[in-house]
């Protein structure tokens, strides 16, 4: 059965265009993985995600990187799946331009189902990738949707209330790197976990210092940064949700909607307690909030969007937008009273970043049922997965040694 789809192509909107801008070197891909026991029902789960199109069509399009638009091609929900049992073989054969936006590989082992679910970054973010799945899982589950819910795409209305100048920052790119070895290109998914008992902890000294939890992790990240690199100065990009400031909570926004505070500078002495840089970075990321700095350049985006071709349009965005190789990004709490397939358990879950190309290394974290997750995802030779690990257990333990003093 194929989904009615009633246009041929859909147009990317102006925030899609900041990933079609550099597919170069961050191909536009991300990742949920989840272990799943119990009864799991692949026929509910495909009836599910079909029923699921007729919210999002887009996840059965293809995407015209020249035209930037996802286009229709008739594909159906079993292009969705992978039909191979390699899942390294699944991550380097699939291209957006010619397949669905969302993509599953599974392997089962009697009652044990390994799931990664992909899905187009062009299509949506992270957090979006989230509410899909919460919209996926409550089809299977049964649960009645509201009547009339639509997908929102885009953030017109509240850009148009936004300053037009709101920031002067320049966005400082390291030159230094530290996860820089070629090779062979494989691909690694490498996690690194704090366990329930030391997440909840952490949790309960953040609350202490009037903290967030997201400063905790970044101070982690970057005091980790500055030791690899040895200087004192450091600046990490960080990424932040729009949707709570333009939209209520519970209305569907699967797209692209992510800010960037473009750099929290941090200065890390020697002498300097974890504290003291907590302390740097909580003040800066709430003076970068509250002067709104996290729509920067958006609203430039969205007046160009409109006024020269799109194709234009993502040379400037190329030719403007520097990514800087050391990255951040915080997919934030995946809830498991939303994602839960009946009469299963999930194990455990977490979601990742795009995978990343030598120099560039990303720190993604999730949590799921008070798990923590430090993830990076990364493609090149034994070293680099070597070097990759080491990093995400010096930011663990960074943190706990913290947790314990």
């Amino acid at each position: 059965m194929r989904v009615k789809r009633t246009s041929d192509y859909i147009s990317c909107g102006y925030m899609d265009l900041i990933e079609l801008a550099h597919v170069d070197r961050i191909y536009p891909v991300m990742y949920c993985k989840l272990v799943i026991q119990g009864d799991f029902n692949l026929k509910r789960f495909k009836d599910s995600i079909e029923k699921s199109a007729q919210y999002i069509p887009e996840i059965l399009y293809s995407v015209d990187f020249k035209q930037c638009r996802f286009i229709n091609v008739q594909h159906t929900v079993n292009d969705v799946f992978f039909t191979g049992n390699d899942e390294e073989g699944f991550i380097s054969v699939w291209d957006l331009s010619t397949d669905t936006q969302l993509k599953i590989f599974m392997m089962q082992d009697n009652n044990i189902w390994n799931l990664t679910i992909g899905m187009s970054h062009v299509l949506t973010d992270g957090v979006g990738f989230l509410q899909y799945l919460y919209l996926l899982a409550s089809i299977y589950n049964g649960i009645t949707l509201p009547g009339g819910l639509k997908n929102i795409r885009n953030m017109d209305m509240v850009i148009k209330k936004i300053p037009f100048c709101i920031s002067k920052n320049h966005d400082p790119i390291h030159e230094k790197v530290i996860c820089r070895y070629h090779g062979e290109n494989k691909y690694y998914c490498l996690c690194c976990c704090v366990n329930e008992m030391d997440f909840k902890r952490i949790c309960v000294k953040a609350e202490s210092l009037n903290v967030s939890i997201n400063d905790v992790l970044m101070t982690a990240y970057s005091r980790i940064i500055a030791q690899r690199l040895r200087e004192t100065n450091v600046s990490i990009p960080c990424t932040v949700d729009l949707r709570r400031v333009c939209f209520e909570k519970n209305r569907l926004t699967i797209g692209n909607m992510t800010g960037l505070y473009r750099s929290i500078p941090v200065f890390v002495a020697d002498e300097d307690s974890f504290e003291t840089t907590l302390l740097q970075i909580h003040k800066e990321v709430r003076r970068q909030r509250e002067a709104l700095q996290c729509f920067h350049g958006i609203k430039i985006l969205q007046m160009l969007y409109r006024k020269i071709p799109t194709r234009n349009l993502v040379w400037l965005i190329r030719g403007n937008y520097h990514l800087n190789p050391i990255s951040y990004t915080n997919m934030g709490k995946i809830d498991s009273n939303r994602l839960y397939f009946a009469d299963c358990n999930i194990k455990s879950c977490y979601t990742t970043g795009t995978y990343r190309k030598a120099s560039d290394f990303q720190l993604s974290v999730s949590t799921f049922k008070n798990v923590c997750t430090l993830n990076c995802t990364l493609s090149g030779g034994i070293q680099r997965k070597t070097e990759g690990e080491t990093l995400l257990e010096e930011i663990r333990k960074e943190l706990i040694d913290w947790l314990n003093r």
